[in-house]
């Protein structure tokens, strides 16, 4: 993964209200600033406290590396991000953990 260098910002477009429709946007840029295409990127929002309400989700490829999708977390809190971007063969894992507000 190091070795491949692809860079990931990620993150909410405006704030992510539980309970409401909030996009969530990946850009995903080769070592040398390319944009990586035709990706499968997605992944799972997973509530540390029950894992009942984790959040499996997919992107689409909304312009050159930029993958996005409206996705819902039921309820506000902390939330741990597991990322995946898939490129043929290989495989780019994230982790992050990320807030949502009161809806």
């Amino acid at each position: 993964q190091q070795e491949r260098g692809w860079q990931v910002s990620k993150g909410w477009v405006g704030s992510a209200r539980a309970g409401q429709p909030s996009r969530f946007r990946v850009k995903v840029l080769e070592r040398d600033g390319a944009p990586v295409r035709f990706a499968e990127v997605g992944g799972v929002f997973e509530r540390p406290s029950d894992s009942r309400l984790d959040q499996p989700f997919r992107l689409k490829e909304t312009g050159p590396g930029v993958y996005e999708g409206e996705l819902v977390l039921p309820e506000p809190g902390a939330w741990v991000l597991v990322l995946q971007i898939r490129r043929g063969e290989q495989l780019h894992e994230v982790h992050a953990r990320t807030s949502v507000d009161e809806g």
